[in-house]
C-alpha cells in the first residue's frame, strides 16, 4: 500500500492512481518487490557509423530487495536480459539500485559509490533539480525537469503517466550531449516508456533509442 496525503492525515488506499491525484497530483515512490518484471521493446536508431535500426526484447527483474537497516530497505538488487531479435542472441547482467530507484556511479574503481539522484520522490509537476555524475575524466552536470501527467499508450495498454526530463547540462567533452525523456506510471510501478537522444562530437547522433512496454509482473 501506498500513503496518501490529504487533508484530514494520512490514507492507506489501494490505487496509486487515485493518491496521486488526491495530493496535488504527486507520485509517491513505489516498493518493489522480488520478481516484480517489465518487458520492453528496445528500438535503437542509426548514425553515420552504423545506420542501420534494431529492435531487442529487454526486461528487468527484481531479484532480491537488499538488507534493510532500521526498517528500511536500502534498494534493490535486479537482472537485465536483452534479447536481440534480428541475432537471437542474449545479453545479461545485474546491477544495484536504490530505493529511490537510482543508479551508483565513481570516479574510479577505487572512489566511493554514489547515488545518482536521476528522480526524487515524491514526483510532483513542476519540480527540478540538478546533479552530478561522477566520471574517470569528471563530473557531468544533469537537469531533471517533471513535467505534467500525460496518458500514454504502449503496446502493454494505457496508462496515466508523469513525464520526467533528464538533459545533460555539463559534460567534461563538451561536444557530447545527452536527453532522456521518461513517463513514469504509478499503475505499473516503473517507466512504460523511455526515449534517449545523443550526440558525440561532430557525427551524427549516437543514439536514439526508445523503449516500450509490452508486459509486467507485479506481486
Amino acid at each position: 500500500m501506498i500513503g496518501c496525503r490529504i487533508a484530514l492525515g494520512v490514507v492507506w488506499v489501494p490505487a496509486l492512481a487515485f493518491c496521486a491525484f488526491a495530493s496535488a497530483q504527486l507520485m509517491e515512490r513505489p516498493e518493489l518487490h522480488e520478481e516484480d518484471t517489465w518487458v520492453y521493446s528496445l528500438y535503437e536508431g542509426g548514425s553515420l557509423a552504423d545506420p542501420g535500426n534494431y529492435e531487442s526484447v529487454e526486461s528487468f527483474t527484481v531479484v532480491r530487495v537488499t538488507p534493510t537497516y532500521w526498517g528500511v530497505s536500502t534498494g534493490y538488487q535486479m537482472a537485465r536480459s536483452l534479447t536481440s531479435k534480428r541475432t537471437g542472441e542474449t545479453k545479461k547482467s545485474s546491477y544495484r539500485i536504490s530505493r529511490d530507484l537510482n543508479g551508483y556511479a565513481r570516479q574510479n574503481p577505487a572512489s566511493p559509490l554514489q547515488e545518482v539522484l536521476w528522480v526524487q520522490w515524491p514526483l510532483e509537476p513542476g519540480q527540478s533539480w540538478r546533479f552530478e555524475r561522477p566520471l574517470a575524466a569528471g563530473t557531468q552536470i544533469w537537469e531533471t525537469k517533471i513535467n505534467g501527467w500525460e496518458d500514454v499508450e504502449v503496446p502493454a495498454g494505457r496508462f496515466r503517466t508523469i513525464r520526467v526530463d533528464i538533459d545533460l547540462v555539463s559534460n567534461p567533452n563538451p561536444l557530447v550531449t545527452w536527453q532522456t525523456k521518461l513517463w513514469y506510471s504509478p499503475d505499473v510501478k516503473s517507466f512504460v516508456k523511455k526515449t534517449d537522444y545523443g550526440f558525440y562530437e561532430a557525427s551524427a547522433p549516437i543514439r536514439r533509442d526508445t523503449r516500450e512496454l509490452t508486459s509486467y509482473t507485479l506481486h
